[in-house]
């Protein structure tokens, strides 16, 4: 029998992770130029929680694809597991904000990052509970395609 946690993975998951962190980057190299003053503003703001619930959503969306592509891996801390993929996001979130504190169009905001921490925790976590069920489902015969 192959190995039961191929399946769990499934081919497109890397590639959609792969997507969705390229499309975080252009948002911010975007917002690092300033071209987000309009439109897109205004449109952030017809969401409720506006910019706040954009960090949240996008960081911990991230953070789930991470978690859910790199199968769960985690790190022990402790009786304390940390998901690889969360602790990446973190990573980079906490950088990426606080670089705006050198770019002439974006504002560093702690509180934004709260959220993009916020995010990651509550996301993340779903990735990794995502992760857990579908390899139980697997291994016990229960999943698709058995």
């Amino acid at each position: 029998m192959s190995d039961p946690s191929a399946r769990v993975r499934g081919g497109w998951l890397p590639g959609v992770t792969l997507a969705f962190g390229g499309l975080l980057v252009g948002v911010i190299v975007l917002a690092n130029t300033g071209w987000f003053r309009g439109e897109l503003r205004w449109f952030i703001g017809t969401i409720p929680g506006g910019d706040k619930s954009v960090h949240f959503g996008l960081a911990g969306a991230m953070a789930l694809l991470l978690n859910l592509s790199w199968r769960g891996a985690c790190w022990r801390l402790g009786l304390l597991p940390i998901q690889q993929g969360s602790a990446l996001v973190a990573v980079v979130c906490t950088l990426e904000e606080l670089s705006q504190l050198f770019v002439r169009a974006r504002a560093f905001d702690p509180i934004d990052l709260l959220y993009d921490y916020l995010g990651i925790l509550v996301l993340g976590q779903v990735g990794a509970w995502i992760h857990l069920m579908s390899a139980r489902r697997v291994l016990s015969g229960s999943g698709r395609g058995t």
